[in-house]
């Protein structure tokens, strides 16, 4: 049987391989924090270029969707001019057999 300082030097070694992985694992914890805040502030970069080509994106869209609308608007105009003319011809035409 070990004699008490024995057993107290061995607990004592036992102790000090603790701390020192302690130690380390604290470091390590102290490392992957300093990474995953570099990682976050690229993501929050990222992020922010994203919503700004969107932002610009969605601009182009509003002028496209506007000059579609007025091309639409447009040709609106025109179809119910024709649509417009052919029935004042048509009704000229009937009028027009109707009184002969």
């Amino acid at each position: 049987m070990p004699s008490l300082e024995e057993r107290v030097a061995y607990l004592e070694g036992r102790m000090e391989d603790h701390t020192s992985s302690v130690r380390d694992l604290r470091g390590a914890i102290s490392d992957l924090r300093g990474y995953m805040d570099r990682r976050f502030g690229d993501l929050q970069e990222q992020v922010g270029n994203l919503r700004e080509e969107t932002g610009n994106l969605r601009e182009q869209m509003d002028r496209r969707f506007e000059v579609l609308d007025q091309k639409v608007d447009h040709h609106f105009t025109w179809l119910v001019g024709i649509q417009v003319a052919v029935l004042v011809a048509i009704v000229g035409t009937l009028l027009g057999s109707y009184y002969k």
